[in-house]
């Protein structure tokens, strides 16, 4: 490898990133956005990502696919209104000995901001996390619960 020529100790981790003989890793990504009303604003994007490799840890060690739209309302008296949602297919990190199943979730945030003089402006914001319930996206045991909290911006 071009490592071991250079005199480069890890020559493994030279070779797993950057060889067909070890990992060889294929993908695709889309976006799209859309105004489909005045006010409004939707943005859907995913990807797609085979892995082929020798290691077979490797092969689910990233989604197959994932998914997320965002959605933007103006409302009335400067308040805007946005959702997210994400989907992300079943993974294995490398060295875990389970497979973290594929999850959705959904985000909400209602804000209200006000101009002050010249550019600056105040914002107040309620935002609900994981509205769809708790789920594992690093180990099985480490859930992502419902929050909710209170954004306070100043922009200047």
């Amino acid at each position: 490898s071009l490592a071991g020529m250079l005199g480069m100790g890890n020559t493994l981790a030279w070779d797993y990133v950057n060889t067909r003989e070890v990992a060889q890793v294929r993908g695709a990504e889309l976006s799209a956005r859309w105004q489909p009303w005045t006010g409004a604003q939707w943005q859907l994007a995913g990807s797609w990502t085979d892995i082929k490799s020798a290691i077979p840890d490797s092969t689910q060690s990233a989604p197959t696919t994932t998914w997320s739209w965002l959605m933007t309302q103006a409302l009335p008296q400067d308040m805007q209104l946005s959702l997210g949602w994400y989907r992300v297919a079943a993974l294995k990190w490398q060295s875990a000995p389970l497979v973290l199943p594929r999850y959705e979730t959904m985000d909400l945030r209602l804000a209200r901001s006000w101009r002050m003089s010249g550019q600056r402006r105040l914002e107040l914001a309620v935002v609900l996390r994981n509205v769809l319930g708790a789920y594992a996206d690093y180990k099985p045991n480490a859930q992502q619960r419902h929050q909710g909290f209170v954004q306070l911006g100043y922009q200047f």
